[in-house]
C-alpha cells in the first residue's frame, strides 16, 4: 500500500510539475522541464531543470511576479529521478540526486543545496520513488529491478535496514 501510494503521489507531482512547467515555460526565459519545487514563505521557488540544471527561479505569489534568481546552484538538479522530490515542512525539501546515488537537500529558506546529503546504500538509478512520513525518507525501488525499500531516519541522520518489497 505504501508503494502504490508513494507511486501515485509521485506520479501525480510528475503530472503537476510538468504541467506546471509546460504553463510556466511561457514565462520562463528559456523552456526547461523536470524542475523540483518548493513553497516557502509566498514564493514558489522552482530550481533545477533538464536543460538549466542549476538555476533557480522564483516566482512571488503577492506580487505574481516571476524572477530569475541572481543566485544559482553548485551543482546541477535535474534528470529523470528529479521528477521525484518531496518537501517535508516549511523549508525541507529532498531529492534523489541525478547520478542516483545520493539524496539531495534544498533549504528553501536560504537556497542553498546540499547534493550529497547522504548517500543511498543502494544506487536506484532512475525511477525511483521518495516519500516521507514520521521523520523518515523513503526511497522505493528503481531501475533495473531494484525491489527495495530505503529508509533514512531524519532524527538520527542514519539509515535503518532495507525493506524487500513484495512482487506478484
Amino acid at each position: 500500500l505504501q508503494l502504490i501510494t508513494c507511486l501515485s503521489t509521485s506520479l501525480a507531482q510528475a503530472k503537476i510539475t510538468r504541467d506546471f512547467s509546460i504553463a510556466l515555460n511561457s514565462f520562463l526565459p528559456d523552456k526547461d522541464d523536470v524542475m523540483a519545487n518548493g513553497y516557502y514563505n509566498g514564493v514558489i521557488t522552482i530550481f533545477g531543470g533538464a536543460n538549466y540544471p542549476t538555476r533557480i527561479i522564483e516566482y512571488d505569489i503577492d506580487d505574481d511576479s516571476l524572477t530569475l534568481s541572481a543566485q544559482s546552484l553548485s551543482v546541477q538538479v535535474g534528470g529523470d529521478s528529479t521528477h521525484f522530490w518531496v518537501q517535508i515542512d516549511s523549508i525541507n525539501v529532498y531529492s534523489i540526486n541525478p547520478a542516483s546515488t545520493g539524496l539531495q537537500h534544498f533549504d528553501l529558506s536560504t537556497k542553498t543545496l546540499n547534493n550529497n546529503y547522504a548517500t543511498l546504500p543502494i544506487v536506484v538509478s532512475e525511477d525511483a520513488c521518495i516519500a516521507y512520513a514520521l521523520d523518515v525518507l523513503y526511497i522505493m525501488g528503481g531501475q533495473g529491478g531494484v525491489n527495495k525499500v530505503q529508509r533514512y531516519d531524519l532524527n538520527t541522520l542514519q539509515w535503518l535496514a532495507a525493506k524487500t518489497m513484495q512482487t506478484a
